[in-house]
């Protein structure tokens, strides 16, 4: 456990879905939820929790948070057991939840909102409210009209929420949403610091862009089970990804010289009149030198690109890999049935 703060150990919860009776109006059944969950979270981290809509992202962070009770597994914090199937849910002191949408309505201020939270606070810990603001980058709106703030700042608000108490562990639900390009860069410059400071972060995101840039790890949920696990380059060489280029220039596409080389070329359908625009799939292995010597066999044929980067996977690539759907299924939005396991880990049909 040295290094490790929060554990989850083979984790599950499912929600109950009103299936009434003829003699039974209000009975349930178990529907949509996670399923055996087991991952570690090191000091310091943050981790991306990807996934796409109706994955469990949320419904795991609720458990992790003790806002819902585990059906199976446990949660551990340095080694304590802090939820488990048969606990009485509770929040934990040391566990700051940040959800999804927090609207922050009525009259009000920052700092009041806060105080709200704090008078129903049952610790003794000294808390601090103008050095959250001041983390949080605050402080010069603390005492203006909730109504007035931006999303961005409804956003820090929440963070600042989430961190009375000081808790070693971080979740946010979410927490880029709806912020421009700028303030999602701000957003993230604040969550590193927090990570410096030692919080251990969980963020959840359906958007792999946003978290590629200032995540340490990742977490890939589909169907509420872990498919994919560790560092970004680790899960796309666990799942096989090929990595690809997008060349572009003007004129006709050169196709017969990426086909010589024994390349795999998609054409991108948006390419403007008069130039062209190619994806070209890098074979395992293939290196920086033979992308350079590309690069010049493109030049000496007349048609040199006038552009050639490196493309980022996308989660409907890592999901499309991980399950074998293609990525247009994966997009999809799914039924809440088949969100549930067909089948369990050592293959028996549920």
């Amino acid at each position: 456990m040295a290094g490790r703060r929060l554990e989850l150990v083979g984790l599950g919860y499912r929600h109950r879905m009103h299936d009434p009776r003829r003699f039974k109006p209000w009975n349930t059944r178990p529907g949509a939820g996670i399923h055996d969950i087991t991952f570690s979270l090191p000091t310091g981290s943050i981790v991306g929790l990807i996934g796409a809509n109706g994955a469990g992202k949320t419904t795991l962070m609720r458990v992790i948070c003790g806002l819902y009770q585990p059906e199976s597994g446990e949660v551990r914090l340095n080694a304590e057991t802090i939820a488990a199937a048969g606990m009485k849910p509770r929040g934990h002191a040391q566990v700051g939840f940040m959800p999804e949408q927090v609207s922050w309505p009525g009259p009000g201020t920052p700092r009041q909102a806060l105080e709200c939270l704090l008078a129903m606070r049952d610790d003794a810990i000294e808390h601090n409210i103008d050095s959250l603001f001041k983390l949080v980058g605050l402080s010069s709106r603390s005492d203006s009209p909730l109504d007035s703030l931006s999303q961005g700042m409804r956003q820090r608000l929440s963070l600042a929420a989430a961190l009375l108490g000081n808790p070693d562990i971080l979740v946010l639900d979410e927490p880029l949403n709806a912020l421009d390009p700028v303030a999602q860069i701000a957003f993230q410059g604040l969550i590193r610091q927090l990570a410096q400071r030692g919080h251990t972060i969980l963020i959840s995101s359906h958007m792999l862009a946003e978290l590629d840039r200032f995540v340490d790890r990742i977490l890939v949920l589909h169907r509420g089970q872990v498919i994919g696990e560790g560092e970004m380059a680790e899960v796309e060489s666990d799942l096989g990804l090929a990595d690809k280029m997008r060349f572009c220039g003007l004129g006709q596409a050169p196709t017969e010289i990426f086909s010589s080389e024994g390349l795999a070329v998609e054409t991108s359908p948006d390419c403007e009149v008069g130039h062209w625009s190619l994806t070209v799939v890098l074979p395992s292995g293939y290196s920086q030198l033979q992308v350079t010597q590309l690069i010049s066999a493109l030049a000496e044929s007349g048609n040199p690109p006038y552009s050639a980067a490196k493309l980022n996977h996308n989660l409907a690539d890592i999901l499309a890999a991980a399950t074998g759907l293609s990525p247009s299924e994966v997009g999809l939005e799914v039924d809440e049935h088949l969100v549930i396991p067909l089948a369990k880990i050592g293959g028996e049909e549920e």
